[in-house]
């Protein structure tokens, strides 16, 4: 078996149905990783995919997302509400 590091954002390595390695210390993010993220749905995630809105990549027939992207996009962001 392939030996994965923190650094590749893999591992097996799960308690309690956890992931052993912390969303703030991995650049790649999986959909439902974003979902959870972002406090969104998976289809939320999808439609902002679709519309061109969020960027990912595609490998092995999964999205993933840069999480320094999505953090970019977030500081850079106009505030709306009131």
């Amino acid at each position: 078996m392939v030996e994965k590091t923190p650094e590749t954002g893999y591992g097996n390595n799960t308690s309690k149905g956890e992931s052993f390695f912390n969303i703030n210390n991995r650049r790649w993010l999986t959909t439902k990783e974003v979902a959870e993220y972002l406090g969104r749905s998976i289809d939320a995630i999808h439609m902002l995919v679709s519309r061109g809105q969020l960027r990912s990549r595609k490998y092995l027939g999964k999205l993933y997302f840069d999480r320094e992207e999505i953090d970019y996009q977030l500081e850079t962001s106009k505030f709306k509400g009131g």
